[in-house]
């Protein structure tokens, strides 16, 4: 062999052996730099607390409003720092996941909805995708993590409906698609422990209702939700209502928002457009300061004292203009709570009886009561589109108690069945059981074909698909 040949044959083994080196150096370090890009959402999700950036451009109270971030009046600290407890209430690592999902990124079964042993998340509510053709439960959850309040978006998908929602422990907005079990992180700014959230009728609004820090003051935030979501989401931007208010409603038709306050007269009520809440109208004006509300129609808005059982309560409504002043409804009903439909032709009435409670049916037309077999509350009900029949979460046991006190304190808990009734005949169906949940916040889908709900006992979000036959 020539000296050229053996120079040539060196030179070509020692581009062979860099040359693999190289290709091992290549997946190693793209494997790393995979590993690391799956962990920087949860390390995000951590340092939002701790950092707390994002603003809001003003915040309102009253007629005043100044421009800052979320803080609490006066102090200048951000409501965003969070106690290690308060860390302890957000989503697992495992959850963060799941709900982070964006359209932007893949949605590998594989990593996205697999716990790190490989077995697959709420394996037992539903198989992802129907990869063996399995058909998905007739009733499942939807979000296990505690939520804060959800809509259905109007424009959903016919065969997809899209579910938008607020996350408890975070605030932040998500959309979830209940075909695909998709979920897609809509807001990115963080409001800690928000107790209620409620959606405007397209859900381009939000109303979101937290303690402040010292938990002394009830904080009521009006935001925008971004229209397009974006790698991770948006920010949520908007203003405060007035602080300590003991009552929200949202127009089923527009954008406004009705609330109630403690003035020194008592309780007042105004109507304002969720986009520009300082322009209010005074509605409502009672000595009595606590009430609840509901507004069912465009042009009224149910009001009704706060119930507790032994009190009598009163049912009256209000015109959103506020030209008409109050109209009774009903009245001297101890432990009174109410759901009308959506034109008032008939409500439902909860009364205490007893120890335990009942459920009757106003019949506005005949000015009537009528009773139903029904031991349960308004707020476990949803009226359907006919505005003659209604659905409700009905205890397959009601212990003794206090009602509705008992109940909402939490000193009672139900595990609940799924019945549907004829407003006008009192005819009752049987449709699931809803075993071990204590379902409120009914709603259903615009096609009605399936209803959600919230389980009062986790906050986690469920829904029964209501054209499935079985329990």
């Amino acid at each position: 062999m020539s000296r050229n040949t053996k120079k040539i044959l060196i030179v070509s083994l020692v581009v062979a052996v860099l040359a693999g080196a190289g290709f091992f150096a290549f997946l190693f370090f793209s494997k790393e730099k995979r590993g690391s890009e799956q962990r920087i959402g949860f390390l995000d999700f951590v340092s939002s607390f701790f950092a707390a950036r994002e603003k809001s451009p003003e915040k309102e109270t009253g007629d005043s409003a100044y421009s800052g971030e979320f803080s609490e009046g006066g102090s200048g600290q951000n409501v965003f720092d969070v106690s290690p407890e308060e860390i302890a209430d957000a989503p697992s690592d495992d959850a963060f996941f799941i709900s982070t999902t964006t359209e932007d990124e893949e949605t590998s079964p594989e990593f996205v909805f697999r716990e790190s042993d490989g077995s697959l998340l709420f394996q037992e509510v539903y198989t992802l995708g129907n990869p063996d053709g399995k058909q998905i439960p007739r009733l499942y959850a939807l979000v296990k993590t505690p939520i804060a309040g959800m809509t259905v978006l109007k424009k959903s998908p016919k065969n997809n409906i899209i579910v938008r929602y607020m996350e408890r422990a975070t605030g932040h907005i998500y959309n979830v698609e209940t075909a695909q079990i998709k979920t897609t992180r809509i807001t990115k700014t963080t409001i800690p422990r928000v107790r209620e959230a409620l959606f405007s009728q397209d859900a381009s609004f939000v109303v979101a209702r937290y303690l402040d820090g010292s938990n002394e003051q009830i904080e009521t935030f009006v935001g925008a939700v971004p229209r397009t979501a974006t790698m991770g989401g948006g920010p949520l931007t908007g203003k405060f209502l007035p602080r300590n208010i003991f009552s929200v409603a949202l127009s089923p038709i527009k954008n406004d928002v009705f609330y109630m306050q403690e003035t020194a007269a008592g309780g007042e009520g105004f109507v304002a457009p969720l986009g520009n809440t300082t322009r209010r109208t005074q509605v409502f004006s009672f000595p009595l300061s606590e009430w609840l509300s509901v507004w069912h129609s465009d042009a009224k808005i149910a009001v009704f004292t706060k119930p507790s059982s032994g009190v009598p309560g009163y049912l009256y409504t209000v015109a959103a203009t506020g030209n008409a002043g109050l109209e009774r409804v009903a009245g001297n009903i101890p432990g009174l709570t109410a759901l009308p439909n959506a034109d008032a032709s008939f409500s439902l009435v909860g009364r205490a009886v007893g120890g335990t409670m009942g459920l009757w049916v106003l019949d506005r037309e005949n000015n009537i009561f009528r009773e139903t077999t029904m031991e349960t509350l308004p707020e476990k009900c949803a009226w359907r589109k006919n505005k003659r029949s209604f659905f409700c979460a009905v205890p397959s046991s009601v212990p003794s108690g206090t009602y509705p006190d008992s109940w909402y304190q939490g000193a009672v808990s139900f595990s609940d069945d799924i019945w549907e009734m004829d407003a006008k005949t009192g005819r009752a169906y049987y449709i699931a059981r809803a075993d071990g949940i204590d379902a409120t916040y009914l709603t259903l889908s615009s096609d009605e074909r399936l209803l959600f709900f919230t389980n009062k006992n986790d906050a986690s979000l469920w829904v029964l698909n209501l054209t499935l036959s079985g329990d």
